[in-house]
This record gives C-alpha cells, structure tokens and sequence, in this order.
C-alpha cells in the first residue's frame, strides 16, 4: 500500500514538474507592453508551483523584417523546442507567423485588436472584438441614441464598424463621419462644432451631435479630447464612448471637472481579482507593466493596458491547457517540429493541434472575465464624470 502511494506521489510530481518552453517574436519598443505581461505572468504561474516550470523565449527584430522573423521562428521552433507562440502588436507580422504555425501545428497566441481576419487555424485571439461591439451596439440601445459622430483616424478600423453601418436593423441611427487627417485633432474637433452649430446641416438635422464616438488608439484618443477641450466640446452636455477600452488607465485629470461624459467597456473582471487576491495584485501587474513600457519607449502615451491584460489571460489560458494535457497523456516528450527547408519537408508538433483545440474550447475564467470558446459573456462599462465608477 505504502509503496502503491510512492508510485502515486511520483507519477503526480511527474506531471506537476513537467518543463516546456514558449516563444515570442517582439519589436523591442513597440511591444514592450506584451513582452512585460508575458514575463510577469509568468513568473506568477511558476511561483504558484503546479503549472509546471515554464520559460520564455524571446526573438527580437529590429524592423518588419518578415523574413527575420520567420528564421528566428524557426530557429526557437527547432532549436529551442518551443510549444507555442506569441505574436507581437503588428498585425502583419502576425499573418506572417500563422503561415508558419499553421504548417507547423504550433499555436500562435495574439492579444492585440487585429483588424485582419484570420483565415488559419493556430492563431487563437484573446482581444474580445465581437463582444466589445455588441456591447457598443447595445449602449446606442440603451441611451436611444438617434445621432452619432464617429471620429477616427485610420481607415481600416472603419471595417469593424462596416456591419453597424450598413445594417438595416440600425438603419434609425445616423452616423457622422469624421476622419483625423495628418495628426489634426483641432480640425477634427472643429468639424463636431459645426455639425453642432447648424453650419452644414439643416436646423432639424442638429439634435444630438453631442454624442461622440471615438474610435482611436489610446493617444489619438487623447489628443482628440485635447483639442475638444480647446474648441469647448468637453462639457455637460457631451458624451464620449470611448471603443479602446483604456479609459480607466489613461490621464484624465485635466477634463475632469468639465461635467462631460467619458464611458468606455471595460472587461476586467473583480471576480478573478477576488479569487486569486491572495497571489495577484492587478494594482502590482499594471504597474509592472507601465514601468517597463516607460523605460522601453521613454514614456510613449501610447501604452494599452489592455493588450497586456489578454495577454495575460493567453498566457494562463495556454498553462491551465498544457498542464491538464499532461495529465492525460505524454506531454514530455520533446517536440519533433521542424519547418520546412529546400531538402526537407516540415514537421508538425505532434501535440499541437490538440493544444489548439482544447485552448479555443476552454471553460476557463481570467482577468477578463469568461474565456470559454474565448467569448465573454459580460464587459463592464466604465464612466468618469468627473469622477472614475462602474456604471453596468
């Protein structure tokens, strides 16, 4: 019996203590966000002890050199044994390296607003991008809204709005559309004024052009609501939905005691803070986060605390997999993968499709709330007028 518990115990500290590898393909700068999120969680998931003894592997490339970034793939790929992937803040890059992981069984982890549409099977996006405009959708809903202006600065993200735009369901809505050219905030702002003071449209037409949707990275986001501020657009009559979900981390100290209406979603989740309050501090991981991207970037206002925390999610999300999989079958077993070269074909790793599958119908919880089939169910609002709270 006792030697029956000793073979018990072994097995059970075999697959507790399993090592594997993962790697990433980063621009220095600009993902420096990502790069922080990864390491730190990390770091958390091996001091918890029963996800196994994770490292990170790290390429870096100086420019988009595709090609660079493919060889340096490769060569973790084969030399290092990595078992996924993380992708980086640029979406081409990543369309680069799901060519590869989709040859290669490998799964490639994102957790940026990609606005390309996948056509593979390896990538698994954790950026809840149908939810968060359901939840838009629903806010015009809710308030009534009958006018809107749209003001963004690059064309694509136009794309993600097409369906709302066209929709003969919300054909009641008008939209307004107003592009930022070449930086130009205060010309931007200057056009939500006039549509507000009749200069453009019939007098009828005038109602409501205080409901402003801003569709714009998180420093766009903000020089944007400077130069309202300048052009007296920030006041009690003005709501700004914000689709960047970075409200709750972005400075807002100078609009806020202009009385207007500052509201964007918010999908970080205070059950998982709640459950694991003992082992993680959101307060300590932001910031982690922001000091790293501050001495990468020397303070660029460009930082997303968001993409780190889905990355954060991707990376719990993969460990919670990985270690379940072990427990089942063979997972030690060093990967075979090996891509393709002129007197060879590629090899895929033996394990990966079933990683792949078992990550995108996982029934997990994260910080961003429910990842089963990497869809949440709910995304809190967030609102600062003037002070910050959770609205629903």
């Amino acid at each position: 019996m006792l030697k029956y518990a000793f073979l018990t115990l072994l097995t059970t500290l075999f697959f507790v203590s399993h090592a594997y590898k993962i790697g990433a393909i980063f621009r220095e700068k600009e993902d420096a966000h990502i790069e922080a999120a990864l390491r730190y969680t990390v770091e958390w998931l091996t001091q918890r002890g029963i996800y196994g003894d994770i490292d990170v592997v790290i390429e870096y490339i100086e420019v988009l050199d595709h090609y660079d970034a493919l060889k340096k793939a490769c060569k973790m790929i084969e030399k290092d044994h990595v078992v996924a992937l993380f992708g980086g803040s640029h979406p081409a890059l990543n369309a680069q390296l799901e060519r590869l992981t989709d040859e290669l069984d490998i799964p490639l982890l994102t957790s940026i607003d990609d606005l390309e549409n996948s056509q593979g099977f390896s990538k698994i996006d954790f950026w809840p991008r149908a939810e968060l405009f359901e939840a838009i959708v629903d806010l015009f809903e809710h308030w009534k809204w009958t006018r809107i202006v749209l003001v963004y600065e690059e064309d694509i993200r136009i794309r993600r709005l097409e369906k709302l735009l066209e929709s003969e369901k919300y054909s009641h809505i008008k939209f307004y559309l107003i592009k930022v050219d070449n930086k130009d905030y205060l010309k931007a702002a200057k056009q939500v004024k006039e549509l507000e003071e009749c200069r453009v449209l019939q007098k009828r037409d005038c109602s409501e052009f205080s409901r402003i949707l801003v569709d714009m990275n998180p420093e766009h986001t903000y020089n944007f609501l400077l130069a309202s501020l300048q052009m007296g657009l920030i006041e009690l009559k003005h709501w700004y939905l914000l689709t960047n979900m970075e409200l709750e981390f972005m400075d807002m100290e100078l609009f806020r005691y202009n009385h207007a209406r500052f509201i964007s979603p918010h999908p970080i989740d205070d059950n998982f803070i709640t459950e694991y309050r003992d082992t993680f501090n959101f307060t300590y991981f932001k910031e982690h986060v922001s000091s790293k991207w501050a001495i990468k970037t020397e303070n660029n206002k460009n930082l997303k605390i968001m993409e780190a925390v889905f990355t954060f999610d991707a990376v719990f999300a993969f460990a919670n997999i990985f270690n379940t999989l072990s427990g089942e079958m063979q997972m030690n077993d060093t990967p075979q993968t090996m891509c393709r070269k002129r007197d060879r074909n590629s090899r895929k790793y033996q394990h990966g499709r079933r990683i792949i599958d078992n990550i995108v119908g996982n029934e997990l919880h994260g910080l961003s709330g429910d990842l089963r089939r990497l869809k949440r169910d709910t995304i809190s609002l967030y609102q600062r007028m003037p002070d910050k709270r959770k609205i629903g």
